[in-house]
């Protein structure tokens, strides 16, 4: 089955163009604000936890930080970076098996890396690279491990096809904990690429730089066809 996002025109509504508010941006800070409080409930990490994925756990941090980051306040500082912390301790990056997931760990580090930007506390961004590392270690689809099509936290090949164009350098797997899976999914390798492309702007290292562009021509390349992208990219058969 192919699922793809049907690729969605950038352009700026001409509707949207012009528009005003009768709201200052005082008021808008503050509707805004009160939104972010229904969320705290959340990230409490002494309350019960309903959220039913790790992903949307992250995203209720990420909405957060970004509200503060956006607005140059620290509303959220205390509450965010140690509820982050110890969610971390509890959960790892992964959550717990079965149906661990290489994005959880990807989404844990854009919400550590998010923290970092808007509260400047070097703990966030050792663990925005710390989760980096244990992607690239477990699912990143290196130069050299894409010419053998071993490794990466797979015990079965994932070499090309003869017929299949291109190399899968730049690929994120999307399970953990299957190693006999080899799929490669939007929800991998487009998060990866931004987590990759922030720490080179932070740290200026090369290596996060030449990942960002290896992800961007895997996707460029298996996942983009011109007009959708596709959701998921099976090694086995070079198919979307």
């Amino acid at each position: 089955m192919r699922l793809a996002v049907v690729g969605q025109g950038l352009a700026i509504p001409s509707k949207w163009i012009g528009t005003t508010s009768n709201y200052s941006r005082e008021s808008r800070e503050m509707l805004a604000n009160r939104a972010a409080t229904s969320l705290l409930a959340r990230v409490d990490t002494t309350a019960q936890n309903d959220l039913p994925q790790l992903k949307y756990l992250t995203s209720v941090f990420a909405v957060l930080i970004l509200q503060d980051y956006y607005s140059g306040n620290s509303t959220w500082n205390s509450t965010v970076t140690n509820s982050l912390l110890e969610y971390r301790q509890q959960y790892g990056f992964y959550g717990q098996p079965p149906g661990t997931l290489n994005s959880d760990a990807i989404y844990w580090g854009l919400a550590f890396f998010y923290a970092y930007r808007t509260y400047r506390q070097q703990s966030l961004l050792d663990e925005a690279i710390a989760a980096y590392n244990t992607t690239y270690m477990n699912a990143f689809i290196t130069p050299s491990a894409a010419v053998n099509g071993t490794g990466i936290g797979r015990n079965v090949s994932f070499s090309p096809p003869p017929d299949c164009t291109g190399t899968f350098a730049g690929g994120v797997f999307f399970t953990e904990g299957v190693q006999n899976d080899t799929e490669i999914t939007a929800f991998t390798v487009a998060p990866f690429m931004t987590l990759s492309a922030y720490l080179f702007e932070q740290t200026r290292d090369p290596v996060y730089q030449q990942a960002a562009q290896l992800s961007l021509d895997f996707a460029i390349n298996h996942l983009w066809n011109g007009t959708v992208f596709y959701r998921t990219f099976f090694p086995s058969n070079c198919t979307a």
